[in-house]
């Protein structure tokens, strides 16, 4: 009949613990006095370990016990597994109550705005005590940020030849959004020369940095003038909806309760993604724990009605011609 593996591993925990107290004291009463049983229970498991080892592990002398070679190897080997273990419960608690009551400084880009309150709803939820403090700032600031220790880590778009790590979260691209009455609002994608008859929205000069300037006015060359600016999605979305314009925005920033419309300019169909940027140095578990949350984001980025998400991308980059973001240069957004 074969025995329970797990019973039997416990078992010889046990026989361990009684073996190890009983050699630090060199006594098998005060052994039991330490770990509150008696002294015929630290004999007897004693006893069963030198039989399951085939060898004496003390030389018994009276009540003094010395011992033996192969138990001072024994014990030299056991020793700290065995402080380990018992240790175990107060260093958990001490995590648990590092995570629970976690305090986190965190940097946002604005790209990132719309989707991170789903990660951090769902991380306090789980821990009540935890305090984050959010700075908004473009991504190159908060970078700086990080690299002066005033933040724990950043989320934001991709930044090439920075000293941190990254980890890619979700994707997104830059789409056209209109009111629900536009003229534009029943198409899946429309040319840039439709696009350029209509006034924009756009933030205002320098609130996303000029790499986000540079892929809307150059790349996308949708502006025909800037009727309105705004610092925030928000607001910029308000106008929108007002029929003061059209405006260009991540897809990430773009959810069905807008009542917006979002529109595809033919030929600039660039995915680009944004993730974490964390330290190189070891992370606090409050630290590791957020950023796990954090791999849940992409479930907020959800289009209008009408066009389909793009792909997250969950822990791995994307290196494929197709999806290739479109580099931002130093003030990327």
């Amino acid at each position: 009949m074969v025995g329970d593996p797990i019973r039997h591993k416990r078992d010889q925990l046990k026989q361990f613990r009684a073996f190890c107290t009983a050699a630090r004291f060199e006594n098998m009463t005060k052994a039991a006095d330490e770990l509150s049983v008696s002294q015929r229970a630290i004999a007897l498991q004693v006893r069963s370990l030198e039989d399951e080892l085939e060898t004496e592990l003390f030389e018994r002398n009276g009540p003094r016990l010395a011992l033996t070679l192969a138990g001072k190897r024994l014990y030299q080997l056991a020793q700290p597994l065995v402080e380990e273990l018992d240790s175990l419960a107060d260093a958990f608690a001490e995590k648990r109550s590092e995570l629970v009551s976690a305090n986190i400084e965190l940097a946002v880009a604005p790209v990132a705005s719309v989707v991170l309150p789903v990660s951090v709803g769902r991380f306090m939820e789980e821990h009540p005590r935890a305090h984050i403090r959010v700075t908004h700032c473009a991504v190159r600031d908060g970078l700086r940020h990080l690299a002066d220790g005033r933040v724990d880590l950043v989320v934001g778009p991709r930044v090439t030849g920075t000293e941190f790590v990254y980890r890619p979260l979700y994707s997104y691209e830059l789409l056209v959004v209109v009111s629900e009455e536009h003229p534009l609002a029943g198409e899946q994608s429309a040319g840039a020369e439709q696009a350029r008859r209509y006034p924009a929205v756009l933030p205002a000069v320098g609130a996303y940095g000029p790499g986000f300037e540079d892929a809307v006015a150059a790349r996308l060359s949708v502006a025909a003038r800037v009727a309105v600016e705004s610092s925030g999605w928000g607001v910029m979305k308000s106008f929108v909806r007002a029929g003061n314009g059209i405006a260009v925005m991540p897809s990430c920033c773009i959810a069905r309760r807008d009542r917006l419309r979002a529109v595809r300019i033919d030929g600039y169909s660039y995915r680009h993604d944004s993730g974490v940027f964390t330290p190189r140095h070891q992370l606090s578990l409050s630290v590791v724990d957020f950023v796990e949350h954090l791999g849940h984001a992409s479930a907020a980025a959800v289009l209008v009605p009408g066009m389909s998400p793009p792909a997250p991308t969950l822990g791995g980059s994307r290196d494929t011609g197709r999806d290739k973001p479109v580099p931002y240069g130093p003030g990327a957004h």
